[in-house]
């Protein structure tokens, strides 16, 4: 799922969502095989010649916490 958010002037915000099965071979991840969806958002700056000139990008830590092998 991808949605665009409009903005004002050299400023684009998407945010996404990120699915699909975890691998088997990805280390420290506790739910192998198990599908997870995480919350992505995006934030692009462009110049006058339609360049990025800076991403950020932010996501939801505690889908990724929760995914993650016990310490206990």
């Amino acid at each position: 799922m991808i949605e665009l958010i409009p903005t004002d002037g050299n400023t684009v915000v998407i945010q996404a969502e990120m699915s699909g099965p975890i691998p088997a071979e990805v280390p420290g991840v506790a739910k192998k095989g198990q599908d997870v969806h995480i919350p992505h958002c995006y934030i692009l700056r462009f110049d006058s010649n339609s360049k990025i000139t800076r991403l950020d990008a932010y996501w939801d830590n505690t889908v990724l916490n929760n995914i993650k092998a016990s310490g206990v």
